[in-house]
């Protein structure tokens, strides 16, 4: 309920004290939400380190987006050390925990990744994802085919597929 009422305020500086007493009673989402407010400087002084460790509490607790947030700061290099292995570790695990965008990046840097290429895996992922019905995978799944294949007619087949689900809606 504190996480909810934060979420509900404006004041970024209420927001952080509502998100801290969510955290201090053991919401995932209190810590998540405090530590996009110091990794942003919003309410509170910004504070990378400080954000990654409330990340990581929040990650520890199955937290799909905490560990999104981690893996993007290691992707990115953004207040921390850029660490392409430890990205992929928690793009990884976001993508276990459930995270739909977590397994498409994944997949898209199993592809085109020059270290750490596994195509067939990036493929198996876009695949999952395309079965599902995730417009993105099919349109990722043509961008394989056309580019890194270069077999147009497989391209068309997916982009295709993409184009009739987006008409659907």
């Amino acid at each position: 309920a504190m996480n909810n009422y934060a979420c509900s305020l404006s004041d970024p500086e209420e927001k952080a004290i509502w998100f801290e007493k969510a955290a201090n009673n053991g919401d995932s989402f209190g810590y998540w939400n405090l530590g996009n407010l110091y990794k942003d400087g919003r309410g509170v002084k910004q504070d990378y380190s400080k954000a990654l460790s409330l990340f990581k509490q929040a990650a520890s607790m199955g937290n799909k987006h905490a560990m999104m947030e981690i893996a993007n700061m290691y992707r990115f290099g953004k207040g921390i050390e850029l660490d392409k292995e430890k990205a992929m570790d928690w793009l990884n695990k976001a993508m276990i925990a459930g995270d739909e965008q977590a397994k498409m990046e994944l997949a898209y840097w199993l592809i085109t990744d020059g270290q750490k290429k596994d195509q067939s895996l990036g493929l198996k992922y876009y695949m999952e994802l395309a079965q599902e019905g995730n417009e993105d995978a099919l349109y990722n799944l043509g961008e394989f085919y056309e580019n890194i294949v270069n077999d147009i007619k497989h391209a068309i087949f997916w982009y295709r597929k993409g184009a009739l689900k987006k008409e659907l809606r």
